[in-house]
């Protein structure tokens, strides 16, 4: 029997293992769904009312009475499959008459409306032609971001500039080629906030180095989204070496509220200065000590590297004024020599803060930026840039955001003294989200029958106790 034979027949007998027993496979009960979990995306959905902010950036330009589905349909007909492992439009021809999905979209579970096709979902994501439309959807996050990050304005908050490679598998609009990846692609800037695990911003652009300026003109927009609902927020930019570059740094010095701490590129200048040079001879001398003290240690005992750290100011000849520097020095053995290795960051953050507390506890803690950059990058298939159009793509990567903070409003509900707290994004679409379930619609009520040997079926329904009862920070 083929596949075509197979579809059309809609079922297929075998061999059971039980004796005397034939199985039968068939896919024919519309009320059953291996989505059950969406629930808790519809709950979350109705406490913090993500995709209907999102809605808001959108202008609905169409005729009133003639459209079947409303821009919050189609945004959650897009997300909520997002969530649940079908990054591919075309998925939703496959989930069209999904009791769960209709029923989360305000569709009759029974009726023969389903949703919308992906030749309408395709149009939606397209519709963004001009700039000014995209860019007023492009602010979408950081408006989300200052509704529910925090339950008051924070007096501080530290985001991180990062950026990430997105491979290109067609002739895609305005993809470049990367030299380092061998590949076109798009190369967008992601804004995160790594205290909260979120990004506030994705900006899609062509795979080439972010300029100063261009940084500048990306994050100003952000800056000011966030500044109508915190005023006094106190906001520190952080972010790798070629992020610190004139044009930012200038921009963030002269905008009150907004301070600084980036790597810096090394050159002889600096290495050279007196201040580092002694840092070096003073930790070699340091580390010759500590190899003298330790020397009937056991090899795996024995301290490997030493570090130490100095600050000084720094004008380059291209800038207008002295910048505060800090520089670390790294100290190690390598057969009989003694290396030392020098890493320069510049900052603008005020205050008595000692070198080591500016190097280690805050620049150094940037790399869990990357952790957030995968969620949406490698688990919810954000790196999915398959549109012909530039603006096409970067809904989608918003679309993709948004997404992912579905799963940081999921997280908050899970309790504390839960293993799974922490859990990475497939785990938790593993446990809660692809949970067998029957619908079942009454007169009065439309019953979700869930499947009993569930692992986490007390944990769901703890979760959605905890949104009734107002015990967890959802929204506004």
């Amino acid at each position: 029997m083929n596949n075509a034979q197979i579809l059309k027949k809609a079922y297929l007998t075998a061999k059971s293992r039980v004796e005397s027993k034939r199985l039968r496979y068939e896919f024919s009960d519309s009320s059953l769904s291996s989505n059950g979990g969406v629930a808790l995306f519809n709950e979350i959905e109705e406490r913090s009312k993500i995709i209907k902010m999102a809605s808001e950036f959108i202008e609905d330009k169409r005729v009133k009475g003639r459209s079947k589905y409303s821009v919050e349909q189609f945004l959650k007909s897009r997300i909520y499959p997002i969530c649940s492992g079908y990054e591919d439009v075309n998925d939703v021809t496959s989930l069209k008459h999904d009791c769960i999905f209709k029923e989360s979209l305000g569709i009759d579970p029974t009726s023969e409306i389903g949703l919308p096709s992906q030749p309408s979902i395709s149009r939606f994501e397209n519709s963004f032609e001009s700039k000014t439309k995209l860019a007023k959807f492009s602010l979408v996050l950081p408006y989300i971001y200052t509704k529910l990050a925090y339950k008051t304005p924070p007096k501080k908050v530290i985001l991180d500039l990062d950026e990430t490679f997105m491979p290109c598998h067609g002739y895609q609009q305005d993809s470049l080629l990367s030299g380092h990846e061998s590949k076109y692609g798009y190369k967008p800037l992601f804004v995160i906030d790594v205290n909260i695990s979120c990004a506030l911003a994705i900006s899609d652009r062509p795979a080439k180095t972010l300029s100063g300026l261009e940084v500048k003109e990306l994050f100003e927009p952000i800056f000011k989204q966030i500044r109508i609902d915190w005023p006094n927020t106190e906001i520190v930019i952080r972010g790798d070496s070629h992020y610190g570059r004139k044009e930012l740094l200038k921009w963030c010095e002269e905008t009150e509220g907004v301070s600084y701490i980036t790597g810096f590129p090394s050159n002889k200048r600096l290495v050279n200065r007196k201040e580092v040079l002694k840092a070096k001879e003073r930790i070699k001398q340091k580390f010759l000590r500590v190899e003298e003290k330790e020397k009937d240690k056991k090899e795996e005992e024995k301290t490997t590297q030493l570090t130490d750290y100095c600050t000084f100011k720094y004008k380059a000849e291209k800038w207008d004024r002295e910048r505060k520097m800090v520089a670390r020095t790294l100290a190690y053995r390598k057969g009989e020599e003694i290396i030392t290795k020098v890493r320069f960051i510049i900052t603008s953050i005020k205050g008595n803060k000692s070198p080591k507390h500016l190097y280690k506890d805050i620049y150094a803690k940037r790399g869990q930026a990357e952790n957030i950059i995968k969620d949406v990058k490698r688990y919810l298939k954000g790196n999915r840039q398959s549109c012909t159009k530039f603006n096409a793509n970067q809904v989608r990567l918003i679309l993709h955001g948004l997404s992912h903070w579905f799963f940081v409003m999921l997280s908050r509900i899970i309790p504390k003294t839960s293993k799974h707290k922490k859990s990475s994004i497939p785990k938790l679409q593993m446990l809660l989200i692809k949970i067998a379930a029957q619908m079942k619609v009454r007169a009065r009520v439309i019953q979700v029958i869930l499947t009993c040997s569930n692992p986490t079926k007390d944990l769901f329904l703890q979760m959605i106790d905890s949104i009734h009862n107002d015990s967890v920070f959802l929204g506004p």
